[in-house]
């Protein structure tokens, strides 16, 4: 598939969420070292596709970021995972504003909430940031 596509876009988000965070992307580590080191999880939730302009195929996604560590010390956690929220943000946003996603047109916005999540089996502490209205377009 040329152009654009969402696989690349989520890897060019890898990259600047770590960046930002200095987090691992973790489906590349042991889940269980989630509880000792925080860790950024990405993916994607839902979407719609429309045609528009004619023979331009239009994607509209949600896109998960979840910074995340144990929950043994809420405490501890707070300290992990609340000074990274707005960093992670805005080095999105500065990506949109300066150089761009090569694998997307636009982020409309970007809303969050803090608290337990849970992955896999395991409950989790930390911040869900959703991208929302991730637009991907190709030419048909």
């Amino acid at each position: 598939m040329a152009g654009p596509s969402l696989e690349g876009f989520l890897d060019e988000l890898i990259g600047v969420v770590r960046a930002a965070s200095g987090m691992r992307y973790v489906p590349d580590d042991p889940p269980s070292q989630i509880a000792t080191s925080p860790a950024a999880l990405i993916w994607l939730t839902d979407g719609r596709s429309v045609i528009g302009p004619p023979e331009v195929a239009t994607y509209h996604h949600t896109v998960h970021v979840a910074l995340v560590t144990g929950m043994d010390n809420i405490a501890t956690a707070n300290q992990r995972i609340l000074p990274q929220i707005e960093p992670v943000i805005e080095a999105i946003w500065n990506r949109l504003r300066g150089a761009g996603f090569a694998n997307c047109q636009n982020i409309e916005q970007v809303v969050f909430t803090y608290g337990p999540i849970q992955w896999g089996d395991v409950w989790y502490f930390g911040a869900m940031i959703d991208l929302e209205e991730v637009k991907i377009q190709r030419t048909l």
